[in-house]
């Protein structure tokens, strides 16, 4: 029996699974994916969501993407991030034969819902080294605020 390198990026059951180990193979022996590639269009940004006294903070990996491609809308607490990643076609034209494809693209939808209420007029964003960070103000009751007690 030999022994198998232990992957982060699946389930330790997975490791006795047969079926994937036998699809790579076949796809070596045919010269080509078992899998069409249109199923590893789909893809996802991550994100991060913190909070400060006075904001919410999301922090948006969106490498490759011009601002251009990006869409951001605040809607009953529901952040809404759409976009499009888009590829240069890697095909036989002009001598170039893609003999890997690994990188996703297509278009992209995620909601956040944001846990304060906030105010829209005040949202900022701004993309930078493909980064998106949106600064999303906290609306005044979100924040709280101390109540004085009166000494009679």
């Amino acid at each position: 029996m030999a022994i198998m390198k232990y992957s982060y990026r699946r389930p330790v059951y997975s490791m006795w699974d047969p079926f994937p180990d036998m699809s790579n193979r076949l796809s070596k022996l045919l010269g080509q994916p078992l899998v069409d590639s249109d199923d590893f269009d789909q893809w996802t940004p991550s994100f991060n969501l913190s909070e400060t006294p006075d904001d919410l903070n999301l922090s948006v990996e969106l490498p490759g993407i011009s601002k251009e491609d990006i869409s951001i809308k605040v809607e009953d607490n529901i952040l809404k991030l759409t976009g499009e990643k888009s590829s240069v076609q890697g095909g036989s034209e002009g001598g170039q034969v893609t003999h890997v494809r690994e990188r996703s693209f297509g278009a992209f939808s995620r909601a956040v819902r944001l846990p304060k209420t906030v105010d829209a007029s005040r949202i900022s964003a701004e993309l930078r080294n493909g980064i998106l960070e949106v600064t999303l103000p906290k609306a005044l009751e979100a924040r709280g605020r101390e109540i004085p007690i009166k000494a009679l």
